[in-house]
């Protein structure tokens, strides 16, 4: 069998010269023989039963088994030789049909070059349930089904492996032979079953090298051989090939391909025909356009081999980079197009896009948080690992420079190419941007020198984009601002361009962050926050996409990470004033949401504050924000926030009051209430006192934002505001409470010497309240208590009303001054000495030392007692006398410092655990390591983070 296929393969050969010299005389016997003998039909049967015979799944039974191990006839012994001669003839017949064709000049040729001139060939991958293996009479071998379906199942089979080269190079060496509306179909089938086996080969956890790296290059080069054919010319494959190696000096052990190409082209070209001559340009760009419509799905499969550890192998990566390179350098657009779609994929195989990802904006508030953090997470261009790979195959072709790219990019953009098959969810836009994103930030600071004309035309053209592109396009601009050597400009119109596109995309994405907002008046600019809005609409398609208001938060987080550091570099110093200009653009369309203290408003209100205090920072944008952050401070419901706001307003207001002595002194001029004894008719008592504890808890505030000792030098007047307040004509739970946190807060942020004429106020009104908790523990009397109960069934102003009795020990705002107490005597056992020596003075007023044991509860009337009981050991005592079905057990958490973490109690029993406590335990509850300095420091962070948190107020429940 073996030694007649070879006879007869040499017989076709010697033939197919034999008939170009002779011509078509000949040529019309051969054909006719060939028909009569049914050459094609037997072969193609052959080659069909000779896959299948490898292919096919086998069901043995033992007895089988056994006859087929002593009948060498029906084992494989001789069958992948058999087929390899098969494939040999199969090339000699395609080659000597293609000839005679031509040289009849046959009807079934010229209806080939028809189709091609008038319409486009297939341009999808034959699918594997709808191989036909049935002969076609009348048909080439090339143009029959199951010539294709044979190659395709030939070449998925692992079982023909070693063999799938064979295949390859039979199907490489008959290109040209192949008819005009078939290349493309088979082109394409081949290239996608190709691209499946390097998958399955990437996809295993265990590679052989030794064994692999042969087939790869093999794979390799027939995919660029079947890609390069349709794509390149034999000059541009010649010319690339000598430019691709003289600049890496690289030697590849397999034949170069542009040469294997170039070489089938000239075999055929001195017999082709004037009509080949003339199909063959319509030809090439059918069959181009359908390579490169499923490029994509090819450097997928490259970029996951340039990432495995075989990629390393020399011949390896010079294989990819021979592919590549001449694509990237003739088709960039196609190219960086189809690296688009593969970072698209790889994001959604990471677990989410970045600048489109979207949060939605449900009714259950944990829920919005959950996804709002996840969007402030991805708010700049995020991405994985295996999508930088992706940046780092771009780097190295290292055949486009910076410049070219953006210009390539712009491109793509602009006028993206055709893609076979898009991936679902797919916006190609934004993949663009993000890659070049990240190329931008991978080169180095000195490619961005001459680049900048092409990166300004993207980007402006980037403002008619979508809302996610606008985003990627803000980040572009920011990382090329940070990282250009040539900034500032020094060509105006350079710093034109840079001022108009920066202003404009600020303007673009500020108009987003406001999408919430309504206007409630019809003449005056009077924004709120929508109460309810969609996170989603329709498309005229049906589809669901996100609306504006869906990218809000996503444009407040991408404005606070790199608004003020763009803009800072961006302006000049001489140019500061535009920056006014775009940041009081930025603060309209933020503050609404700044004065919305609800639930569902956390996320904006979050994202918003950040924004703020980035801008904060520089002081040349405070005449934008600063009246804005003022009034924020005043309003009544400032301290309505989440906590973990409370950092980005520490940096506010201690910008707000550093960069001016004046408004400090504006807020301490706020608190003086009128002295005459003239009736206002425009506030009540009741509403001054509110306003007054209402600044005074600000005032408290801004001390705490500040350092130590920054407002040391208003400490007289902050001491006689606070003595002015404590004087009133009746005593106002919720001012001294206020003075109490003042107390707490001064305490911490003044110095020792700074505070020594203040302690003799806070040990006084100290001992006031708690003679008051003592004189509440002796009375048994349900009064207190049936105040409390009947507070739910209330309106406020009976419960604001001074004559309701409301102002005794039971009020709910005098709990507030007992809690504040007791939380300022906290502070004073807990922190060292060395913070607090003039407590030290005191402390037996309050707390007795571990060596002193005064009488038991009772023995207050003995005239032989102690001369005096620290107010903390009386008043556990009573606590325990009043709620002995009650009595807990001093508790200590380990690690903590601080007890009363609470910020409100509702009785008196809420602080038995501490008074316990600390009649029992003296100088606190906790033991000091050895490390002092470090446990002070831990003390102090404790301290404050609770103090913060005390500021805090609820916000009112949205129904």
């Amino acid at each position: 069998q073996l030694e007649c296929i070879k006879l007869m393969t040499r017989i076709f050969a010697e033939l197919l010269s034999i008939v170009k010299d002779v011509g078509k005389n000949l040529a019309n016997y051969i054909a006719d023989l060939m028909e009569k003998c049914k050459v094609q039909k037997i072969l193609l049967y052959c080659i069909s039963s000779s896959v299948n015979y490898f292919t096919s799944p086998q069901c043995y039974t033992y007895s089988d088994e056994i006859l087929v191990f002593n009948d060498p006839e029906s084992s494989r012994l001789y069958a992948e030789a058999y087929q390899i001669e098969l494939l040999n003839l199969l090339l000699a017949v395609i080659k000597l049909e293609h000839e005679i064709m031509i040289q009849r000049n046959d009807e079934r040729f010229n209806e080939g070059i028809k189709n091609v001139l008038s319409s486009n060939s297939p341009t999808r991958p034959a699918p594997e349930n709808k191989r036909i293996y049935k002969y076609i009479p009348n048909q080439l071998v090339s143009q029959q089904p199951m010539f294709l379906s044979s190659m395709l199942s030939a070449l998925a089979s692992e079982k023909l492996k070693h063999i799938h080269k064979n295949w390859t190079d039979m199907i490489t060496s008959c290109l040209t032979c192949l008819p005009l509306n078939n290349l493309t179909n088979i082109v394409i089938s081949i290239i996608h079953q190709l691209c499946a086996n390097l998958d399955r080969l990437t996809r295993r956890d265990r590679i052989i090298y030794n064994q692999c790296t042969d087939y790869i290059v093999a794979q390799l080069e027939a995919i660029t051989v079947l890609s390069h054919y349709c794509l390149l010319d034999s000059s541009q494959q010649i010319s690339l090939a000598n430019v691709f190696n003289a600049s890496n000096n690289m030697t590849s052990p397999a034949t170069n391909s542009g040469q294997i190409i170039n070489s089938i082209v000239n075999v055929f070209l001195s017999s082709s025909l004037l009509n080949v001559n003339q199909a063959k340009t319509s030809h090439q760009e059918v069959a181009k356009n359908a390579i490169l419509s499923h490029l994509p799905r090819i450097i997928i499969t490259i970029a996951t081999l340039w990432e495995t550890s075989i990629s390393e192998f020399r011949h390896v990566k010079h294989q990819l980079l021979e592919f590549l390179s001449p694509i990237s350098l003739h088709y960039g657009t196609n190219f960086l197009t189809a690296i688009s779609v593969a970072w698209y994929e790889r994001s959604n195989e990471s677990g989410g896009s970045t600048a489109s990802s979207a949060s939605t904006n449900g009714s259950d508030s944990a829920e919005i948080e959950g996804d709002f953090f996840d969007v402030m997470a991805k708010s700049l261009p995020q991405a994985c690992d295996n999508q930088r790979l992706l940046v780092k195959l771009i780097s190295g072709i290292r055949i486009m420079s910076v410049d070219s790219f953006i210009q390539t990019m712009h491109q793509v953009i602009k006028s993206p190419p055709q893609i076979y098959q898009p991936p679902v969810g797919l916006n190609l836009e934004v993949s663009a941007l993000e890659l070049l994103f990240y190329y931008l930030k991978s080169v180095a600071q000195t490619q961005f020198s001459d680049c900048w004309s092409s990166l300004y035309a993207l980007l402006k053209d980037c403002l008619s984009l979508q809302i996610p592109a606008q985003f990627v396009a803000l980040s572009i601009l920011n990382e090329f601002v940070q990282r250009c050597p040539n900034i500032p400009f020094s060509d105006k119109k350079d710093v034109r361009d840079l001022h108009d596109v920066t202003s404009r995309l600020v303007e673009a994405i500020s108009n987003v962050a406001g999408s919430c907002l309504e206007q409630t008046t019809w003449l005056r600019r009077n924004l709120s926050v929508k109460e309810e809005f969609s996170s989603i609409e329709s498309t005229k398609d049906g589809l669901l996409m996100p609306s504006n208001q869906h990218y809000s938060i996503q444009a407040q987080s991408i404005l606070a990470a790199i608004l003020a550091p763009l803009l800072d570099v961006a302006f000049s110093s001489q140019e500061k004033d535009k920056v006014t200009t775009i940041v009081t653009g930025v603060m309209y369309n933020i503050v609404p949401y700044l004065k919305t203290h609800t639930a569902k408003n956390i996320p904006t209100f979050h994202a918003c504050s950040n924004l703020l205090a980035s801008l904060s920072t520089y002081q040349y944008t405070r005449k934008a924000w600063r009246k804005d952050a003022l009034d924020l401070l005043l309003d009544a419901t400032f301290f309505q926030f989440d906590s973990r706001c409370l950092p980005y307003w520490k940096t506010i207001l201690d910008s707000l009051m550093t960069c001016d002595t004046t408004t400090f002194r504006d807020l301490m001029n706020r608190l003086p209430l009128a002295q005459t004894g003239t009736l206002n008719i425009f506030t009540s008592k009741e509403q001054e006192y509110e306003q007054r504890a209402l600044l005074l808890k600000r005032l408290a505030f801004v001390i705490f934002c500040s350092e130590v000792d920054q407002y040391h030098k208003y400490m007289p007047e902050i001491q006689e505001q606070l003595a002015n307040s404590l004087r009133l004509p009746q005593v106002v739970p919720l001012i001294q409470s206020a003075v109490f946190l003042c107390f707490r807060v001064l305490l911490l942020r003044m110095s020792a010497d700074h505070v020594t004429s203040l302690w003799p106020i806070i040990i006084a009104e100290m001992v006031q309240v708690f003679l008051s908790i003592e004189q509440e523990l002796m009375t048994d009397t349900e009064e207190f208590s049936q105040h409390i109960r009947m507070l739910s069934g209330l309106d406020t102003a009976w419960v604001t009303n001074t004559n309701n009795g409301l102002y005794s020990y039971g009020h709910p705002h005098w709990r507030m001054v007992q809690l504040e107490t007791a939380k300022l005597l906290e502070l004073g056992c807990v922190l060292p000495a060395t913070i607090l020596p003039h407590f030290q003075m005191y402390r037996w007023a309050f707390v007795s030392s571990q060596n002193e044991h005064y009488l038991k509860l009772g023995s207050y009337d003995d005239s032989k007692s102690v001369a005096f009981i620290p107010h903390v050991t009386r008043i556990s005592q009573l606590m325990d006398f009043r709620y002995t079905s009650h009595s807990p057990k001093p508790q200590t958490n380990k690690g903590s410092h601080i007890m009363l973490s609470c910020q409100a109690i509702n009785t008196l029993q809420d602080l038995y655990s501490f008074f316990s406590t600390l009649s029992m335990r003296w100088p606190s509850h906790i033991s000091y390591t050895a490390d002092t300095e470090k446990d002070t420091k831990a003390c102090l962070d404790e301290v404050e983070r609770v103090l913060a948190l005390d500021f805090l107020e609820r916000m009112p429940q949205t129904k």
